[in-house]
């Protein structure tokens, strides 16, 4: 599905939702639902840094075990003045 489509139709459910809201005074209904909202996304940004703490220190073994045998020696390149880098 493109974006702008599915931006669209979300754009036109909450359109009817605020609607139908509107229509009824529904607004007290609120009070309800703004809690539930900020403890969903609350609990979804502390599960993806969990997430993200745990992968990061798994990786950590892997990564310094390549950097600790990865030798690389500077030297100077004939066909360009410039300094090169290579494995030894």
């Amino acid at each position: 599905m493109h974006f702008l489509s599915f931006r669209f139709w979300i754009g036109t459910w909450v359109m009817v939702i605020l609607l139908l809201i509107a229509a009824f005074d529904l607004s007290f209904i609120v009070r309800y639902i703004t809690r539930f909202t900020e403890e969903s996304f609350a609990v979804l940004i502390s599960i993806i840094f969990i997430y993200e703490a745990f992968t990061k220190t798994l990786e950590v073994p892997t990564y310094s075990f390549a950097w600790r045998f990865r030798v690389v020696v500077i030297h100077r390149c004939r066909s360009t003045m410039s300094f090169c880098a290579r494995r030894a």
